[in-house]
């Protein structure tokens, strides 16, 4: 007898298929605001549930038609809901951005190695690894010898039965290694989802991140990344719609100036005073501004040379602007959650404060790319260039890292580590 649809218990599973996250290092599992990404390994069922799970992710293959070892489950607050419940679309928008912010952890992090090494530890990053997939299924199709499972892409329905099915996996993540998020990152991002975040700036971040993974997405042409990370800018600051271009400018001078200060790189142009970030960030929206009003831009305006020192040599590689443009929403990013976050709640930090200077210690990781980004793309100056600078800087930003390797403090460890000869042993030799 087939049972009504309103008497079948409906479920729904939603899960990340391609993103190879090296677990050995993350855990058993990472938790995202009220979202738990957990391996498919690591998660158990009774059958026949358990049955029909592996019989419709199995459909997801590499390029050798193997099954792939990559499933993540996407859970929605398990400890209150359960597991793998029919979510509704507020929940699985929470999913979503979670994603988002995990995907940023990532890419952004991997985009900081790039600028300041100038080589790359895995392929381009990219969100098709990202892909989000969600099926829904109900207790009848869990009891059917060859069910039948509905697809619903781009406002269309198809359905067929499961056996007919194969999804696979992208080139670009089929290239890649092993994908840790930058837990310096993901401890300061998960503030966004915490009750005390002003809602207004909560909803601009996460707006935000949904334009940054667009950007993101390789198969588009570059213009289209210039102006989705544009977009991600604009969205992130919410700049007086008559004044973007000067407020996006102001911003990144205001943060060079307030992280480097007198080590960040000034420029002038036409009898106005900036740094030379800030004019960058001018031009970059210009060029934006070409591309939405139909203006002719040529393909090489799209990428610049960034001249990278590695060692005693120096050579230069080839950078797309939307994704200086994306370092540089990354920078403001975390300089908006930096000044909301400390530990043990959220609370902002004096103006006067950079980043380091906040308590944030889980950042040092990322700001040492960061710098050497910023040194590469000439938007402060080397201190290894200027002895009596990289002292100053040693004292004033890194004197709390460096401080267990001052001198007072080595004399203080080894006087405790050993009791003080005494006189007539010093006499001896």
């Amino acid at each position: 007898m087939q049972i009504p649809d309103a008497m079948q218990t409906q479920y729904q599973v939603v899960f990340l298929p391609w993103v190879p996250f090296d677990w050995g290092a993350i855990g058993s599992s990472m938790r995202v605001g009220r979202v738990v990404f957990q391996p498919l390994r690591e998660f158990a069922l009774e059958p026949p549930t358990a049955q029909f799970l592996a019989r419709y992710l199995e459909r997801f293959r590499d390029l050798h038609d193997r099954p792939v070892p990559t499933i993540t489950l996407c859970h929605y607050a398990p400890e209150e809901n359960g597991y793998l419940i029919s979510l509704s679309e507020q929940q699985l928008q929470e999913i979503r951005d979670a994603v988002n912010l995990v995907l940023f952890c990532v890419l952004w992090d991997e985009l900081c190695e790039f600028l300041a090494t100038g080589s790359r530890i895995a392929a381009p990053p990219t969100t098709e690894s990202f892909e989000i997939v969600m099926q829904a299924f109900t207790d009848e199709m869990l009891h059917m010898e060859s069910p039948s499972i509905t697809l619903s892409a781009h406002g269309m329905r198809y359905t067929d039965k499961l056996e007919n099915f194969r999804f696979s996996i992208p080139l670009n993540a089929y290239l890649r290694g092993l994908v840790r998020p930058a837990p310096d990152l993901l401890h300061l991002l998960q503030c966004v989802f915490d009750m005390e975040f002003p809602e207004q700036l909560r909803s601009r971040i996460l707006r935000s991140l949904e334009w940054f993974r667009i950007a993101n997405q390789k198969d588009y042409p570059v213009q289209t990344q210039v102006v989705s990370t544009a977009t991600a800018l604009e969205t992130l600051l919410a700049p007086d719609e008559n004044r973007v271009k000067r407020a996006l400018a102001d911003a990144v001078d205001d943060w060079l100036r307030k992280q480097w200060g007198e080590w960040a790189t000034e420029a002038q142009r036409d009898g106005y005073s900036r740094t030379a970030a800030g004019f960058w960030i001018w031009d970059f929206y210009d060029l934006r501004n070409r591309i939405v009003h139909g203006e002719p831009v040529a393909p090489g305006e799209m990428f610049v040379s960034v001249p990278v020192q590695r060692g005693h040599e120096v050579g230069s590689v080839s950078v797309c602007k939307a994704d200086i443009a994306a370092f540089t929403y990354g920078i403001l990013l975390i300089d908006h959650l930096a000044q909301h976050a400390y530990s043990g709640g959220l609370e902002p930090v004096a103006n006067s404060e950079t980043l380091d200077e906040s308590g944030d210690n889980f950042l040092r990781d990322t700001l040492w790319k960061v710098d050497d980004a910023l040194a590469n793309l000439g938007w402060r100056r080397r201190l290894e260039d200027d002895p009596k600078a990289t002292r100053l800087y040693l004292q004033t930003v890194l004197g709390e890292l460096l401080e267990p390797l001052s001198c007072e403090s080595l004399i203080r460890e080894r006087s405790q580590e050993r009791p003080e000869p005494a006189v007539e042993d010093i006499t001896k030799g």
